[in-house]
């Protein structure tokens, strides 16, 4: 049977199918289960993400009558450890939605995914409005930014979802 082209072409097209017909059998409310988990988690990680960047501006403000270097100093760490707190934010972010929506492996990667480019999306609304938009197009680039969340969310995700995808995978 498998020696047949026409028949592995079709067993192969099957699995496609499979995978979009997924998506399609969730259903109105687990779609909406699925985008309301995923933007719910996104604002709580923003918000936490705000809090800390407050909370970083408030402990290490600029010192008055400081030189320009030094308030460039400061502003560069807080820059830099926003950065990174943003990384690890919507990295934790993607890991959490995943684990705490996944009626399948797939289902829940595209969970995480969603909740980190939430988180990233009201992060790059809310920055021009802190420092500027000249600031943002000078520091930021929107689609690498993009880029890198999707695909630091989808990886840690993923990981969120290791062994449903095991368990699937040697089943078949």
């Amino acid at each position: 049977m498998a020696s047949n082209p026409a028949i592995a072409s079709r067993l192969q097209s099957n699995a496609l199918v499979g995978r979009v017909a997924e998506l399609g059998s969730l259903g109105l409310m687990s779609i909406a289960r699925l985008i309301g988990t995923a933007a719910g988690l996104g604002v709580l990680a923003f918000v936490a993400f705000w809090l800390i960047s407050a909370l970083g501006w408030g402990l290490f403000p600029y010192s008055a009558g400081a030189d320009q270097f030094a308030q460039t100093r400061v502003w560069l760490v807080h820059i830099i450890a926003e950065k990174a707190a943003g990384i690890l934010i919507g990295c934790v972010v993607a890991f959490v939605a995943a684990r705490s929506y996944r009626p399948s492996w797939r289902i829940g990667v595209l969970s995480g995914v969603l909740a980190a480019v939430t988180f990233q999306a009201l992060s790059i609304v809310v920055y021009p409005l802190r420092f500027g938009a000249a600031a943002y197009a000078r520091y930021n680039a929107l689609l690498t930014t993009m880029l890198w969340t999707i695909m630091l969310g989808a990886l840690f995700a993923f990981l969120a979802v290791w062994k449903d995808y095991r368990r699937v995978a040697t089943k078949t």
